[in-house]
């Protein structure tokens, strides 16, 4: 078995004869409502990255890994056994988000509201019946979880069996919940498709669509929207002639799709899309089982492709792409981090851009995954760039699988300042699963990274939560003792950092200067939360002697 077959994800290369349909269809439970032009692309169209030819590779080897120096990884966290029932969240604290059997496929996939609430959606591969998509909803910052709904596809219209799925919030105060996800029927061809279920957070509002029906031979996808709202979707389609890539969006909350536009043609793989800023766009993918291609779009019009790691006779494939949400498109910073296959040994490279994508620093490993140490097994890697962070960073995460324990890599990095990460971390308290990789979000609400993952051989999912030092304030928290206070539903979420363990006493006054809550308990060195829980009103928070700050509660 070769490696890359070896490394694909079931069902995402589903091989069978298939044509498009001759129209979009908009469907409600199990009725179509409306149907209009769906115009596609003939399949002999010449592909955007022949009409834009591969520009070429600034090599810039320069970066120092200075992982190579760190301590052999995995490790396991140091459990804060005596913080834990008070709120406080912090790696070793893992909340348990779902339960309950053997997640076969355990696709997930994670966003957040314009509120701050936090989405994860989880697929379950149900035997014998239609698969099931398991949404869950935090409104405290990933402290407690509980189940927003459970989405239960049509099998007479999507097919019993879901292949991917990929949630993604809009903006606003009452925001879209769009489920994208890929359905086909147990052992009948032409039957598959990628369809969207949308759903108001309120409940108040929903309904299904169908983007693209071109059957079986529908593979992997990826999603993104823009800070305006708009969605745009990458996918492969097979012919004869191997996978294609094509894109499509929706102007209009996901209602209507422009009829999908060739990315490549050929034998391509492992779709991803970004949106940055000022409506630029970055489509990723594999190409010819041998390197990774991106191609940047400006207003949806594409610019150059570029190759990265072209000619090493090594399979490069798992992209995932984010880019900024706030620099200029001229001057914009992206990131790619990929799998890349020496045979037998699977590490993970990355590339950036800091010019919206006219060239790419030369792909190179990944620092923070510490090569050179354990087994060569990296896959699933995820990089995020938040729509609204006070701070312009991504995060990165990489399922590194073990022959005792599997892992989970995580750092971050500026948009200044690409190629230098921080807060390398190892975290595995709850053996995170190889077989599908964990995903992150990034929220001012959380002060930085969750990440949420499966536990290995069973259905367990889990979140954990980092709160990056100095980006909250855009690199001014550099005190020895520094503090800031959030407001949350029904309360507040409290973070600070210690220059070492101590007692530390907490105060919430009134605004006549009533003394309502005194707290005082012993935290750790470095960087701690505390959830405070209050009615709605406004409030004095005091940390020891620090200036109080006053917090309205929502």
């Amino acid at each position: 078995m070769t490696n890359k077959i070896k490394y694909l994800i079931a069902g995402m290369m589903i091989i069978g004869a298939g044509k498009y349909l001759g129209s979009q269809s908009i469907t409600t439970g199990e009725g179509i409502l409306q149907t209009g032009p769906w115009v596609h692309p003939q399949p002999d169209q010449v592909p955007e990255d022949e009409i834009y030819p591969s520009g070429t590779i600034i090599p810039v080897n320069t970066v120092f890994d200075w992982a190579e120096n760190s301590p052999p990884s995995p490790y396991r966290e140091n459990l804060d056994t005596g913080n834990s029932g008070n709120g406080e969240l912090k790696w070793g604290n893992d909340i348990q988000i779902h339960s309950g059997g053997t997640l076969t496929f355990g696709w997930l996939s994670m966003d957040h509201a314009q509120n701050g609430e936090l989405f994860v959606t989880i697929l379950k591969h149900e035997p014998g019946t239609a698969d099931t998509i398991y949404h869950y909803g935090s409104l405290d910052n990933g402290v407690t979880w509980i189940p927003h709904y459970a989405m239960y596809p049509s099998p007479s219209i999507y097919g019993d069996t879901i292949l991917q799925q990929e949630v993604i919030i809009g903006p606003g105060t009452n925001p879209w919940i769009y489920t994208f996800f890929h359905a086909k029927r147990t052992g009948q061809t032409n039957s598959g498709g990628i369809y969207l279920r949308r759903m108001r957070a309120d409940s108040s509002t929903w309904d299904w669509i169908t983007i693209a029906t071109p059957g079986d031979s529908i593979g992997h996808f990826g999603v993104d929207r823009d800070l305006n709202g708009n969605l745009y979707l990458v996918y492969m389609k097979q012919y004869s002639g191997g996978w294609h890539i094509y894109r499509t969006r929706s102007q209009d909350e996901g209602l209507t799709w422009d009829g999908p536009n060739t990315v490549s043609s050929g034998d391509r793989n492992w779709p991803q899309i970004a949106s940055g800023a000022e409506n630029k766009q970055y489509i990723v993918y594999e190409a010819d089982n041998e390197l990774i291609r991106v191609g940047a779009y400006q207003n949806w019009s594409p610019g150059p492709f570029t190759d990265i790691e072209s000619g090493d006779g090594e399979y490069e494939f798992q992209p995932t792409v984010a880019a900024s949400r706030t620099q200029p498109a001229a001057s914009q910073t992206a990131w790619i981090i990929y799998a890349n296959d020496h045979n037998p040994n699977i590490d993970i490279h990355y590339t950036y851009t800091t010019d919206g994508g006219s060239s790419w620093a030369a792909g190179t490993p990944w620092p923070p995954t510490n090569i050179g140490h354990d087994v060569w097994d990296m896959h699933h890697p995820w990089v995020h760039v938040s729509y609204d962070y006070s701070a312009d960073i991504n995060s990165a995460i990489v399922s590194v699988p073990s022959t005792s324990w599997d892992s989970i890599v995580f750092a971050w990095a500026f948009s200044s300042n690409p190629s230098t990460w921080n807060d390398r971390g190892v975290y595995n308290d709850y053996r995170a699963t190889g077989e599908y990789g964990a995903r992150l979000d990034i929220t001012s609400g959380m002060g930085g990274t969750g990440i949420v993952y499966r536990q290995w051989g069973s259905g367990n999912v889990w979140f954990d939560y980092w709160w990056n030092i100095g980006v909250e304030e855009l690199g001014k928290v550099k005190a020895l003792y520094s503090y800031n206070v959030i407001p949350t539903r029904g309360g507040a979420l409290i973070k600070f950092t210690l220059p070492h363990g101590k007692m530390t006493r907490i105060n919430v006054y009134s605004p006549s200067g009533r003394n309502l809550k005194s707290i005082e308990k012993y935290f750790d060195s470095g960087v701690n939360t505390y959830r405070v829980s209050l009615k709605t009103g406004i409030y004095f928070i005091k940390i020891d002697n620090q200036t109080a700050k006053i917090v309205t509660v929502k």
